[in-house]
This record gives C-alpha cells, sequence and structure tokens, in this order.
C-alpha cells in the first residue's frame, strides 16, 4: 500500500471548493450549447442558399437566370426589321415565340425593356448580328442563349412596317384582274421581293405599278406614297408567270421530211413561260417536217 502523504505538502491551492466545481461544469455546458448553435444556424444558411430541385428551374425572365430546363422546347426569333412603339425597344417589339415556355415566362419577357429606341421617329437603325447578340445577353442574361438571331435587325421607332407576305400580297392583288384572262391556267410562282419595307408613318402607303402580263419573269414596281399621293421612294422585286395550256406534241418522233398531221399530234399540257416561239394550233396540213422531234 503506497505511504500517504501529510496534507500540509500539498500546496495551498490544491484544493478548492465543490461551488467552483459547480460554476466551472456550468461555463463548459453553456460553450457546448453555443458551438451546437452555431452549427444549427450554419445548416440553416447552408440550406437557405443551396437551390432546390423547384428552384433550380429558376423563371428565366429574370435577367441573369439560367433557362428553364426545358428550353429545349421553346425559342425567341428575332425579326430581321421591327416598330419600337415607345421610347423603349421591348423584345415584344423584335420578336416572337416558338414552341411552349414555362407558364407565364413568355408574358413576362415581352415587356422586358431592351435599349433606347431610336431618337427620330421614322428613321430605321440597323443592328448587326455581333451587336444584337451582345445587347441581347446585357438585357436578357441566360435567356439569350436560346434567342434565333438574323443576319441583322433594323429598328425604327413609329411608323409601320410591310413584310415580304403583305408585299406578296400587293403583287397578287395588282396582277390577278390581268392574268384571269388568259388561257390555260396561269399561276404566280416564285416571288423575289425585300424581306420589309418601313413607312414613315401610318398615312404612306404602297402600290405596285401596272405590269405588261406574258408567261415569264415578271417585274414588279413598287412606290411608296404619302398622302397626298407623291411618291416617296421606290423598290423593286419579281415573280414568275407560269402560264399552263395544252400544246400539239408529236404522238411519235418524227424525222425531217416526215410529213405532219393532226393524226400524228397529241395534246400536253405545257409551261408557257419556258417556251419559245409561235405555236401551232394543230389544224392543217399535212406539213413536212423540217428538222426532227422527238416526243
Amino acid at each position: 500500500m503506497p505511504n500517504s502523504l501529510p496534507l500540509e505538502h500539498f500546496a495551498a491551492d490544491t484544493f478548492v471548493s465543490a461551488e467552483h466545481f459547480q460554476n466551472e461544469n456550468a461555463l463548459i455546458g453553456f460553450f457546448r450549447r453555443l458551438t451546437v448553435l452555431r452549427l444549427v444556424l450554419a445548416m440553416l444558411v447552408v440550406f437557405l442558399l443551396v437551390p432546390t430541385g423547384k428552384a433550380a428551374a429558376a423563371d428565366p425572365s429574370t435577367a441573369g437566370a439560367e433557362p428553364s430546363t426545358n428550353s429545349a422546347q421553346w425559342r425567341i426569333r428575332i425579326y430581321d426589321a421591327a416598330i419600337a412603339s415607345g421610347d423603349m425597344v421591348t423584345l415584344g417589339d423584335i420578336a416572337t415565340l416558338h414552341g411552349t415556355p414555362p407558364p407565364g415566362v413568355w408574358e413576362r419577357l415581352v415587356s422586358r425593356p431592351l435599349w433606347a429606341a431610336p431618337a427620330e421617329e421614322g428613321k430605321p437603325l440597323q443592328i448587326n448580328r455581333a451587336r444584337l447578340s451582345r445587347a441581347l445577353k446585357e438585357t436578357l442574361g441566360d435567356v439569350a442563349d436560346i434567342c434565333l438571331l438574323p443576319a441583322s435587325l433594323a429598328i425604327q421607332k413609329g411608323g409601320a412596317i410591310l413584310r415580304e407576305e403583305d408585299l406578296r400580297a400587293l403583287a397578287v392583288r395588282e396582277l390577278t384582274p390581268q392574268i384571269r384572262n388568259l388561257p390555260g391556267h396561269p399561276e404566280l410562282t416564285d416571288f423575289r421581293l425585300p424581306a420589309y419595307a418601313f413607312l414613315a408613318h401610318a398615312g404612306q402607303s404602297v402600290k405596285v405599278d401596272p405590269v405588261k402580263v406574258e408567261p415569264g419573269r415578271l417585274s414588279l414596281r413598287f412606290e411608296v406614297q404619302e398622302v397626298d399621293g407623291s411618291t416617296v421612294r421606290r423598290f423593286s422585286g419579281t415573280v414568275m408567270l407560269d402560264q399552263w395550256v395544252e400544246v400539239p406534241c408529236a404522238a411519235l418522233p418524227l424525222n425531217r421530211g416526215d410529213s405532219a398531221s393532226p393524226e400524228q399530234i397529241t395534246w400536253i399540257s405545257k409551261n408557257m413561260a419556258h417556251l419559245r416561239g409561235d405555236l401551232w394550233d394543230g389544224r392543217g396540213g399535212p406539213w413536212q417536217v423540217q428538222r426532227a422531234i422527238g416526243t
């Protein structure tokens, strides 16, 4: 058994009271609870900052936000020409929607202001593709990635715009009364027209000059006119007039020197736009063939 030392061999501060131990235990417990509280607060902050699965599909109408996870199902097509109705150009002025975005997204995007409209009304400005891409990225954030861009955008404040389909309708309206009286089956095809035409104000109009109609490619001349009928400017286009009629053709191959009579002729629908010279009416004869004719 180890020898015991008398109490006087220990220093005076070796022994403390029971009250001291109680105070020390309370202090340790306090710091432990404080540490646990800090951990809980840290976990709560992390939970609030990390997006949930629902939040991950954030509203792409917010600038800088990620497009929706189903962005492959919709696109925004930017026009090649547009009218700004106010002092600011909005996305609704210059774009149209293709596909189906998440509910409410397009309704918020159409009113999004992009940049200031041209200062002078009726005077269009041109924006090239690179500048347009940068401007959309600055205002729409990642939504710009789902925009389909033209080679350039012409934007005008106020006035009106006629697109290619409008110009085509004007040409058809002008030419239809004339081609209606042509024999066979006439039709207008292969329009080659400007993509758009701006009008400085709503009082201006566009008319098509009279055209001499005949099978083949027709020249179209458009005039932009003021209210008083004066011409402001001109531009042009073309259209193909096909005229399908029944024409006489050899029913069998004929060589030079052969005689041709109505019995050797058949009638086939041909496009007069691609035929040259005067056509035989298939009557009379017999005729002598001057050069070989196939069927």
